[in-house]
């Protein structure tokens, strides 16, 4: 099975959140893992 990763920045997230969401109307999603890196003002 494939898998499809996407990182979206707290901050500019514009073009990520667009890539998502194109993603998202394309596909099934079967599952789904929501992690917080915390790296300052680069935290995703």
């Amino acid at each position: 099975m494939p898998y499809k990763f996407f990182i979206v920045p707290i901050q500019d997230g514009g073009q990520a959140e667009t890539a998502l969401n194109a993603f998202l109307r394309g596909h099934t999603v079967l599952s789904v893992a929501r992690h917080w890196v915390d790296q300052g003002p680069t935290s995703f």
